[in-house]
């Protein structure tokens, strides 16, 4: 991967377990195998980062992804959500790292949370919006008072 890959993070609503890890990388591997564009192979691959994320990127250097292709990952995303009853794509609920455990706040109650106390301008939230591995190695984990969450401190 370098740094202009192309990033997508999902994050699921839940926990998963080792099993559900497994099986997910299981489909995700054979997905970025058989990953192309206009029958030309997309040079990708994946993460599950934090039981929570998963990581996907493709090196467009030698071809870049097509509709169509970033269009099929995002089936095999939604494939996933099905099989194993999960949400990996709904971008209203903000993770954030809450005294070293992964919580998941709704966007809606992210100004309560921070008045209660339970997030801080040093609280690490994960900005599932990166695009790019440069900006997921460098933004991706960063504190609340330095992202768009800052307006509510």
């Amino acid at each position: 991967m370098i740094d202009t890959s192309k990033v997508w993070v999902y994050q699921s609503d839940r926990e998963l377990t080792t099993d559900e890890q497994n099986n997910i990388s299981q489909i995700i591997s054979q997905f970025v195998a058989d990953w192309n564009a206009h029958g030309k192979a997309l040079q990708g691959g994946f993460e599950i980062i934090e039981n929570h994320f998963i990581v996907l990127w493709v090196n467009e250097e030698n071809h870049a992804a097509s509709g169509c292709s970033i269009d099929s990952s995002v089936n095999c995303i939604k494939q996933i959500e099905s099989k194993f009853n999960l949400n990996l794509t709904d971008k209203s609920i903000i993770a954030f790292n809450i005294a070293g455990k992964i919580e998941l706040i709704h966007f809606s109650k992210i100004k309560e949370a921070i008045k209660q106390g339970k997030i801080q301008e040093g609280t690490i939230m994960y900005d599932n919006s990166v695009a790019n591995y440069n900006d997921f190695t460098n933004r991706w984990q960063i504190e609340a008072a330095n992202s768009w969450a800052k307006r509510f401190f």
